[in-house]
């Protein structure tokens, strides 16, 4: 958290990250909905309440490596540079 990379300016755009935030979403949504259907049926248990939150999770992963690939700085009013 205290590297210089830390207080670094916004990071550079990056086309991976992009990608990684597209396979996460796609993925982790058709996963959702999945889950939603088998809980809908009555099929459900523990498991699938546990995978589902998992899933909405892995999706704003997605989300925010897409914001992350863009060049967006979560950091720049976390901290300020000190010497």
């Amino acid at each position: 958290m205290l590297s210089r990379k830390y207080y670094e300016s916004n990071p550079e755009p990056s086309s991976s990250k992009k990608i990684w935030g597209w396979v996460l979403i796609v993925l982790f949504a058709l996963s959702t909905i999945g889950q939603l259907v088998r809980l809908g049926s009555g099929h459900g248990d523990s498991n699938s309440i546990n995978a589902l939150f998992m899933a909405i999770g892995f999706v704003g992963l997605g989300f925010y490596l897409i914001e992350l690939s863009k060049g967006k700085n979560f950091n720049s009013d976390a901290m300020t540079k000190t010497d």
